[in-house]
């Protein structure tokens, strides 16, 4: 029996460098598919990829190519073209191709690349994977992760975020040693940059006796009109309430600094986290 002609994937073959067996047998399963491999030649010449680039250079390709697709899409704004796209998207809402070809670079990049996850029933961690597999022709443990972490939201600089969230995306490969991994590896560096906010929520989490609950009652109180003198004798002593309508002297009333200072900090902490 002669043998086929398999010469067109040995050319496509991908180098996977995972160290780790489990991300090898993983990345293997899919790479290796003549189904995937077929498309690989489409996909480099849809993205304009005439050579291949090199692994370490990725990251710089994929910010460079953001960049443009910013200052694409600006352009497209600027010149007043984006009404006559979104015009014609809307007369022809079925048409994938159409849309596609008024989307940024990069957005199509990431679109097509998730997309081709879900067409190969693999799990949204591929994309990266399938994104280096094409741009670079190999993969390797960098490139194999099961669990992610991200800013929320993502559209946002983390300088222009006050109050960030931080997105843990777990997959079914994901073990307890990658979640301990990548909160200790990534989170306190993501909140570094909030440095006053970790105080306050830091000291919050150390500290049981908390007063918050009274600060938050006297800080309406007064709010409602009621004077540090009135909120004050109310949880002073009998003695001290009784000196007070002799003499009239808010000043000797002893609890009356630590009202107005509760009440000023909750003031000043409602002003940090607007």
């Amino acid at each position: 029996m002669k043998q086929k002609d398999n010469s067109d994937l040995l050319k496509l073959k991908i180098k996977i460098n995972c160290k780790n067996d489990i991300a090898y047998m993983d990345c293997a399963y899919l790479l290796d598919k003549p189904e995937f491999l077929r498309l690989l030649p489409l996909l480099r010449q849809k993205f304009s990829i005439d050579k291949l680039i090199s692994y370490e250079d990725f990251d710089a390709w994929r910010s460079q190519k953001m960049l443009e697709s910013v200052e694409w899409q600006a352009e497209r704004y600027k010149s007043g073209k984006i009404e006559a796209e979104l015009e014609d998207i809307k007369k022809h809402p079925k048409d994938i191709e159409r849309r596609l070809q008024y989307v940024a670079y990069y957005k199509r990049f990431e679109w097509e690349t998730q997309n081709l996850s879900r067409d190969f029933k693999r799990p949204e961690y591929f994309t990266s994977i399938i994104q280096r597999a094409i741009v670079c022709g190999e993969v390797d443990d960098s490139s194999y992760r099961t669990t992610s972490i991200e800013v929320f939201p993502p559209e946002l600089h983390l300088e222009e975020i006050p109050y960030p969230e931080v997105i843990i995306r777990i997959s079914p490969m994901t073990t307890k040693d990658d979640l301990i991994k990548i909160f200790e590896d990534n989170v306190p560096k993501i909140f570094e940059e909030n440095e006053q906010l970790l105080k306050h929520f830091y000291r919050m989490k150390k500290d049981p006796a908390n007063n918050i609950r009274r600060d938050r009652d006297w800080y309406w109180r007064n709010l409602a009109g009621e004077s540090y003198t009135k909120i004050a004798l109310s949880i002073a002593s009998d003695k001290v309430k009784k000196q007070y309508q002799t003499n009239k002297n808010r000043y000797l009333i002893p609890e009356l600094t630590n009202v107005k200072q509760a009440i000023y900090r909750y003031k000043q902490l409602l002003a940090v986290y607007m």
